[in-house]
């Protein structure tokens, strides 16, 4: 039985979706049963749970082999470490966790911080497992639609920083990859888009996927996050979305990998193709 963990996910409903095609045995946890239904297939096995709570988390595991583990919000040190815990008592074969490029104990992004804790936590357990370092999610450029269909802009406070973007698509590839197949315990793969492009340059991506104009419009710290708070973002996300923007202006998301293709067997997909894939999110409705 594979427990996906995260499941309604941009990645983890990729990965639901290849494992159930597969007449894989599939298990989704979720506080939100009737919302995952919604966008999950019929196929699968629900359970309702909060995996704050340990009986929740014990339950979940019952029968598990194998676990696609991805939560944030809060709750994620303590839903994570509850999982960590309990797979390791269950003797669960191999537990694939996302995490995030260069977590480290000390670092000013605050997601990065909870992911080393994490990251230790599971290497410690003892668990074969395998964790995965996405890289800037393009999924990510959803957020800003509506400016880009309104004004034609995106915002932010990257500057000039590149990003290697990353298709969800082409992460939860590389996870059923990793639950399906020997040989990838033990491993921390790093995960990229092909190209390495500034905020200004995704822009013009967008441009030329969508057929409508964007803009990358860069502001100061501060005037980012009051344009954020304004918007009605809480300040905790609002300094969030600061850390991660100051991330990639300091260039900490510029290396490009070919681990996708590596795992896979396929190119990583460009922006470009992603955004003709989303083309009717990013484009004025016409009269």
């Amino acid at each position: 039985m594979f427990l996906v963990i995260g499941a309604t996910g941009n990645i983890g409903k990729h990965v639901v979706a290849e494992l159930s095609s597969r007449g894989l045995p599939v298990r989704v946890v979720s506080r939100d049963i009737q919302h995952a239904r919604q966008v999950l297939p019929e196929t699968v096995e629900y359970m309702q749970a909060n995996l704050t709570q340990e009986p929740d988390v014990q339950a979940a595991l019952h029968g598990v082999s194998k676990i696609y583990l991805a939560t944030n919000g809060p709750d994620q040190l303590v839903a994570e470490t509850n999982v960590i815990n309990a797979a390791r008592n269950a003797g669960v074969q191999h537990v694939v966790r996302v995490s995030v490029i260069g977590a480290t104990p000390d670092h000013f992004v605050a997601i990065a911080r909870a992911h080393h804790q994490l990251d230790q936590l599971l290497a410690e357990s003892g668990i074969p497992a395998t964790t995965l370092r996405p890289n800037w999610f393009m999924e990510n450029f959803f957020g800003s639609a509506d400016s880009i269909v309104h004004q034609g802009a995106i915002y932010g406070s990257a500057d000039d920083g590149r990003v290697a973007f990353i298709d969800s698509r082409d992460t939860a590839a590389v996870a059923v990859r990793v639950l399906t197949e020997d040989g990838h315990a033990g491993k921390d793969y790093h995960l990229t888009g092909p190209e390495a492009l500034t905020f200004a340059e995704a822009a013009q991506r967008l441009s030329e996927g969508s057929g409508h104009s964007v803009t990358y419009i860069n502001l100061s710290d501060s005037d980012f996050r009051g344009a954020l708070v304004g918007a009605g973002v809480p300040e905790v996300f609002a300094d969030l979305y600061l850390q991660i923007n100051r991330n990639a202006r300091e260039n900490n998301l510029a290396v490009v990998s070919n681990t996708i293709e590596a795992v896979t067997g396929l190119p990583a997909r460009s922006l470009a193709v992603f955004t003709r894939d989303n083309a009717a999110a990013f484009t004025p409705v016409k009269a």
